[in-house]
């Protein structure tokens, strides 16, 4: 019946051209990837190419946040890998942060070892690009993997190429070029996200295969753990998608093999996870507002068309027509393949839509793997039309072939003959041109007939053929046959859509990703204001090496907005973070305040509030902060002083003005020159801060707040009403009180800690609380009420300014040395505290003292116990136990290689019992031919008639080599086989 086909077609194995067909699909659309990218790039002079790479070019990469990721693995490399430590300190961003700590070491790890054969610029381009080119390898292996239908595998490839190419526009403005996973966002510096998102695709595609056949585990199980340490969020939603595929393998038999996958995969992440989460407290977030434009991100952007003026159909619509067939294909033929995708696309959308505000993950990095679902669901939905049109196609050709061979078999049995003479040859009384195809050499189920009866060898064989045609159950030709049919729509199919979806996908983003593409890889050495930036970094490092002045941190101030009708004039550069790469050219002697992870230090509201007061062009990037301005530019100086950095670098005039304004404080060391552009910045001035240390005795003594969580508005001071629809900005207890007071001059002046001695008074401070205040609001039908939330009760400052500071006489600090993991000193005082203008974390262990303690905003204190200090980032209880865990996995994993390299058949999906191939129909029972009756009713002769007189029409075509248990028609000139195959 019909509706076995599919199942039957399905199981069996591709052709070679098939097979080769699909390769060759998904090599093409991970090399159009590529040569977007610009990892290959043809140019023609005349008609002679000429092949090129951007990638493989030794530059810089920029761009985005990209072209200051190029910091982190680099300074890893030359730090901590060589300690075997895969996260240590960094003094170079923030006033010194954990760097590795929080963000992703895999890639990291991964361009190290490029670069120990490839120049180190051209090895961090290759990990940037491998998760975009590898994308569609990844998705062919996981269709293939869960036996989607033939050609979904390499449909899937095609599909990664409208989903990375995809840039979602609201309103004219391109939005969906941070979040992660298509090009844009792995170009802005997401590239971790698409590394682990690929990776993740086939770690999905080796459990699958794993759980089908119990062989090589190790490999779902490494790629696993690749797939953590290269982004959280991605292994996340690969762990959910790996239980999703587990449980479609058949979970009761193959959990002996899923639970070791897991628990060692996990176990090799420990020597980083287990640090990451004891240490979550330290992270610093964004805030970023919770996306609520929910149609549009899960339907489609722009005006929705309506069905009926009723139904507001979503866009576009052949994507939703395409996942509609694969819903609907996936229903009727039950394909548990489709309900793991609709699954996959309705959990992330539903996570997208109800995930909670303040979370540590942002809503919006649930979009990725909703678009990739859908991408699937079409490919799939594509496949399910596809094929159907082959079945039709197909059926088409068996209803024709169907009349045709009943024709001649009303026609044969109508003029069939019966007794040969005696004396003649075998095949006399059949026409000559049926001899050629063997009929009159075909033998009956039960033998052959010899002797006075005559031969009747063809007319049985002919009538046992028509008989078989009618029982519905095709021979080798004509299976063969109609796989042709089925094949070919399918191929042509395959090959169009792909046609089709490099066109369209390529379309859609190829300007801004090649462009976007282009501008990264060419790097800081292809821009025009090159010169100029590297004038900039060649004056820092000869300061910064100078004997009259020496190493230190460097503020610069930003450019965001339009500056002489220029948006964002420090992008000539090649990214407006171009500065963050000061301790990257300079070798980590100038270190830049502003840093790219700003996630990963605490430090970093303090930083971003005090660029505010010094910049006339601050960016002001987190939310939930009351930001000052250059009328504070002197404060703003005694922020820097108190965040130990020691070098402020102007380039907009106004602020530059400002600097020479205040001579007390600042001392202009270099001009820097060099406008090739003659577009902004036009030069740059260099300042030193005066009085500026990293360590300096406190003149008043700490007081230890005990805080409690709030948010922006009853955190902040002086906020006002604010509407119930607000989004809130929650701050933990830490940045309740520190942010507020950075910004009060007065309670600035008396430090807190988190912690201390118990000799240090202990205050206890809490945000004010959100009251319901209705009010009558004017209007022209006489008043409106609404109703706010206005915060109530007493500031979170007020205690703090009420507690009698206890001035004390300073320590005097001197010798003051810092390294990249260690700081040293000398005080002329014991037992006087000392402040370290170095980032707090709790890594950091000190001898010579006791502490250190964590001071406002986030940095240390120490109390002298000798009069020689040092502080030295060591190894904590956390970091111990990760590598445990991690050396105990790493032996599991040997253990899984050499000793355990499959699993027992009995434990996979593909034990004995549970998958069939489709039974072949019984063989008819023989039949002895001395029988004529039994010859009759299995002919359909009548063993008394005569031949006719009329002429006898050819026999159907010979479409059916039987392979099913009944004799096959022997080749000409071989002798017949005496008995059948089924009773031999």
């Amino acid at each position: 019946m019909m509706s076995a086909v599919p199942l039957e077609d399905e199981r069996e194995p591709l052709e070679v051209w098939e097979w080769a067909l699909g390769i060759l699909v998904v090599a093409v659309c991970a090399a159009w990837v590529a040569y977007r990218l610009h990892v290959i790039e043809i140019r023609f002079d005349g008609i002679i190419p000429h092949v090129n790479s951007l990638v493989f070019r030794d530059t810089v990469a920029n761009g985005g946040d990209m072209g200051a990721h190029v910091y982190w693995p680099w300074f890893l490399e030359h730090n901590w890998f060589l300690k075997g430590r895969l996260a240590g300190w960094s003094p170079s961003w923030y006033s010194g942060f954990p760097i590795g700590q929080y963000y992703f070491p895999f890639p990291a790890v991964l361009t190290s070892l490029f670069d120990l054969i490839l120049p180190y610029n051209v090895a961090f381009k290759i990990v940037t690009v491998l998760g975009p080119v590898s994308l569609p390898i990844g998705a062919y292996f996981l269709a293939d993997e869960l036996e989607f239908p033939w050609p979904a595998a390499p449909l899937t490839s095609v599909a990664t190429l409208y989903y990375q190419f995809e840039l979602r526009r609201f309103g004219g403005d391109t939005t969906w070029t941070i979040y992660g996973g298509n090009l844009a966002s792995g170009l802005a510096g997401e590239y971790s996200f698409t590394l682990s998102l690929s990776l993740s695709l086939f770690f999905l595609a080796a459990f699958a295969h794993t759980l089908k056949t119990g062989k090589r585990s190790w490999l779902p199980t490494v790629l696993f753990a690749c797939c953590v340490t290269s982004h959280v969020v991605v292994a996340l939603a690969a762990s959910f998608l790996a239980v999703l595929v587990f449980v479609h393998f058949r979970p009761a038999r193959t959990w002996r093999i899923a639970v070791p996958i897991g628990v060692i995969g996990t176990l090799l992440t420990m020597v980083w996870t287990i640090p990451l989460l004891a240490t979550e407290p330290f992270t610093s977030s964004m805030r970023y507002e919770k996306v609520t434009e929910y149609v549009p991100w899960l339907f489609g952007p722009g005006k929705h068309f309506t069905l009926f003026g009723l139904l507001p159909l979503p866009k576009p619509l052949w994507l939703w027509g395409l996942i509609l067939a694969a819903v609907l294909g996936g229903g009727f033929w039950l394909r548990k393949s489709t309900l793991i995708l609709v699954i996959w696309a309705a959990s992330f959308g539903v996570a997208f839509r109800y995930w909670p505000r303040d979370v540590a993950v942002w809503n919006t990095r649930f979009i990725p793997f909703y678009f990739l679902a859908l991408a699937f669901l079409a490919a799939l939905g594509a496949t399910e039309l596809l094929r159907g049109l082959a079945y039709f196609l197909r059926w088409i050709g068996d209803w024709q072939a169907e009349g045709a061979r009943r024709d001649w078999a009303i026609a044969w049995r109508a003029h069939r003959p019966v007794v040969a003479p005696a004396e003649a040859e075998p095949s006399s009384w059949v026409p000559a041109d049926w001899n050629h195809a063997g009929w009159n050499q075909m033998a009956p189920v039960g033998g052959r007939v010899e002797g006075p009866t005559g031969n009747l060898t063809g007319r049985l064989a002919v009538e046992d053929d028509l008989a078989f045609l009618d029982s519905g159950h095709p021979g080798r030709e004509l299976r063969r046959r109609r796989k042709i049919l089925m094949a070919t729509p399918l191929a042509v199919g395959l090959v169009a859509l792909a046609v089709l979806g490099v066109y369209n996908g390529d379309n859609n983003g190829k300007g801004t990703v090649s462009y976007w593409a282009y501008w990264n890889y060419s790097g800081y050495e292809a821009k025009a204001a090159y010169p100029e930036f590297k004038n900039i970094m060649d004056q820092m490092n000869a300061i910064g090496h100078s004997k009259q002045h020496g190493c230190g941190r460097a503020l610069w101030e930003p450019s965001s907005g339009k500056v002489e009708n220029i948006d964002d004039p420090l992008n000539q550069y090649g990214t407006s973070l171009a500065l963050e790469l000061l301790p990257f050219y300079t070798n980590n002697c100038i270190g830049s305040m502003e840093g790219l992870y700003f996630e990963s230090s605490a430090t970093k509201d303090a930083h971003f509030m005090t660029v505010s007061e010094l910049g006339a062009h601050p960016s002001n990037p987190v939310r939930g902060i009351d930001w000052g301005s250059t009328s504070d530019f002197a404060f703003g100086i005694e922020h820097a002083r108190m965040l130990g950095v020691r070098y402020l670098m102007f380039w907009a005039p106004e602020s530059q003005t400002l600097a020479r304004s205040h001579g007390d404080d600042l001392q202009l060391i270099a001009t820097i020159k060099k406008d090739v552009d003659k577009l902004p910045p036009h030069e740059w001035q260099v300042y030193e801060i005066k009085n500026w240390a990293l360590a300096v005795g406190l003149s008043v003594e700490p007081v230890v707040v005990n805080a409690s969580d709030g948010t922006d508005q009853t955190c902040w001071p002086g906020r006002g009403a604010v509407s119930r629809s607000t989004q809130l900005v929650k701050l933990n207890a830490w940045e309740c009180v520190t942010d507020p007071q950075w910004m009060d001059s007065a309670a600035l002046a008396q430090p807190i800690a988190e912690t201390g001695p118990a000799s240090w008074r202990r205050v206890t401070v809490k945000p004010r609380k959100l009251v319901a205040d209705k009010t009558t609001l004017p209007s022209a039908t006489g008043g409106v009420s609404s109703s706010d939330l206005v915060p109530s009760g007493p500031s979170v400052l007020d205690p703090i300014l009420k507690t009698p500071q206890r001035k004390i006489v300073p320590a005097v600090v001197t010798n003051i040395v810092e390294s990249i993991d260690s700081l040293r000193f000398h005080v002329d005082q014991i037992g006087k505290p000392v402040v370290v203008r170095t980032s707090y974390f709790p890594n950091w262990e000190v001898s010579g003292a006791t502490g250190p303690y964590r001071i406002g905003p986030n940095l240390m204190v120490v109390i002298p116990t000798s009069h020689d200090v040092a502080l030295n980032y060591g190894v904590t209880g956390p970091d111990w136990l990760g590598r445990l865990a991690t050396l105990f996995g790493a032996v599991a994993l040997a253990l899984m290689v050499w000793k355990f390299r499959s699993f027992p058949l009995a434990w996979t999906s593909t034990a004995s019992g549970d998958t069939r191939a489709a039974p072949k129909p019984a063989a008819p029972k023989p039949v002895a031919l001395s029988d004529t009756s039994a010859v009759s009713s299995v002919a359909g002769l009548d063993p008394e008639s005569t031949p006719s007189a009329d002429p006898v029409p050819p026999p159907p075509p010979p479409l059916l080599d039987r392979d099913d248990g009944i004799a096959e028609p022997p080749l000409a000139g071989r002798p017949p086989e005496t008995e059948p195959p089924a009773l031999r």
